[in-house]
C-alpha cells in the first residue's frame, strides 16, 4: 500500500483528542446520528444507502456528528449524499472505526454533489468535514470513488483506507484539505487525487 503519513499519536487522552471530538465532548456539534438507529444493517449484504442518507439528513441543517459502529454497509446508486451550502457556518464529523463503506457498483460511496456555479460553491464551503476511521472498499468498477469531495475548506480525512476503489479519495476544489495517517491498496488509477474545478462548473477558477 501507499503510505501517505506514517505518524500516529494515540487521541485517547483526553489533552491529545482532535478538535473535532472535543467539539462533541462539549456541545459544539449540534446533532448526532448513529446509523444503525436509523435501521442501517451494516452486514454487508443489506443495501444501507437509505437508511444511511437518513442519518445525514437528520444532521444536515444544523451539522453534528455521524456515527459509523463497527460493521460493513453496502451502498448503491446513488451513494450517500452529503449537504451543500448551508446556511451559516456548520461542521460534520463522520466517524466510523472498525466501519467499511462497501459498493459493488460504479458511483461515488460518500459524496458531494457538483455545483452548478462559483457562486454555489463559494457558499459550499461553509460546511466543513472531518472524516475518521473509515475503510472504503470497492470491486474496481471504472469511476467507482470511495469519498468524492467537491467546493471544501478545511477538510481533514483521518485514519482512512481506500481499497480496490477505481479513485481512493478525490478532492475537487478542496482547500486547506489535511489527509493524515491514510493509506491505499490496489485502487486503479488514483489512490489520491486532487484538482481544480476548472471546467467542471460555471466560473470555477483554474489552478
Amino acid at each position: 500500500p501507499t503510505i501517505i503519513a506514517a505518524t500516529y499519536t494515540d487521541p485517547t487522552p483526553s489533552s491529545q483528542l482532535p478538535q473535532q471530538h472535543h467539539d462533541v465532548i462539549h456541545g459544539k456539534l449540534i446533532g448526532w446520528a448513529d446509523v444503525k438507529e436509523f435501521g442501517a444493517v451494516g452486514d454487508g449484504v443489506t443495501n444501507d444507502t437509505g437508511r444511511i442518507q437518513a442519518a445525514v439528513d437528520s444532521i444536515a441543517a444544523t451539522g453534528g456528528a455521524l456515527i459509523f459502529p463497527p460493521g460493513t454497509y453496502l451502498v448503491g446508486t446513488p451513494g450517500i449524499i452529503l449537504p451543500g451550502a448551508p446556511s451559516g457556518l456548520k461542521r460534520m464529523l463522520v466517524s466510523g472505526y472498525g466501519a467499511t463503506i462497501k459498493a459493488t457498483t460504479a458511483i461515488s460511496m460518500i459524496k458531494r454533489n457538483t455545483p452548478p456555479d462559483m457562486t454555489n460553491a463559494g457558499n459550499m464551503l461553509n460546511y466543513q468535514f472531518h472524516f475518521e476511521g473509515l475503510n472504503f472498499l470497492g470491486d474496481a468498477d471504472s469511476g467507482q470513488i470511495g469519498l468524492d469531495l467537491w467546493a471544501t475548506y478545511g477538510a481533514t480525512v483521518r485514519d482512512c483506507w481506500f481499497e480496490d476503489c477505481d479513485v481512493g479519495f478525490r478532492n475537487t476544489f478542496g482547500l486547506m484539505t489535511r489527509i493524515d495517517s491514510c493509506l491505499e491498496k490496489r485502487c486503479v488509477t488514483h489512490g489520491f487525487y486532487s484538482r481544480s474545478g476548472n471546467g467542471l462548473w460555471s466560473g470555477a477558477s483554474a489552478p
